[in-house]
């Protein structure tokens, strides 16, 4: 459940949240940097009251529920390039022209696509406690089509690849 709280200043909507869950993520990580000694209990001290909210100010005149919705989905879409940088790799083009660009980004898109079709699919199967898109991606490209004797065919397949693979059930086609 999240709180809220908003009043005006100045003509603008200013709109305190309060998450519980926020508070103890942001609680336990403080903790853990003390324990690491990277930071002071009296840094848990001092922040300990404003843990767990979130401060927007606003000139819009979208209820407090809306602007609260849309700042999740500014943070689907931060954790989407964060996957576009990090989990792609995608994140340095070395492109020389506009057209090698273009083709870039289509290629990265359509892998962003994949990705989360991947990620939707792990819930789906309720496969997500046990593997990462990521992790998938990994084993999969473990996969490969060899072409021997003019005839494509299908390497030998690990067995946690198969295993994966069949429990998505995914099939593999050989032309």
């Amino acid at each position: 459940m999240i709180w809220f709280h908003e009043h005006s200043v100045d003509g603008r909507n200013v709109i305190l949240y309060f998450d519980e869950k926020l508070k103890m993520e942001e609680g336990r990580d403080l903790i853990q940097r003390v324990h690491g000694r990277r930071k002071k209990m009296s840094d848990y001290y001092s922040r300990q009251f404003s843990m767990g909210t979130i401060t927007v100010l606003t000139n819009s005149a979208l209820k407090a529920r809306k602007v609260f919705e849309l700042l999740k989905h500014r943070v689907d879409i931060e954790q989407t390039f964060d996957t576009f940088k990090n989990t792609l790799h995608a994140d340095r083009t070395y492109m020389r022209d506009d057209t090698h660009m273009q083709g870039w980004l289509f290629a990265n898109f359509v892998a962003m696509l994949l990705y989360y079709k991947i990620y939707n699919l792990l819930i789906g199967k309720e496969m997500l406690s046990r593997y990462s898109p990521a992790d998938i991606i990994m084993h999969l490209s473990r996969i490969y089509k060899l072409k021997i004797g003019g005839r494509w065919t299908l390497s030998e397949m690990p067995k946690t690849s198969n295993d994966i693979a069949e429990e998505l059930e995914f099939t593999i086609p050989i032309p």
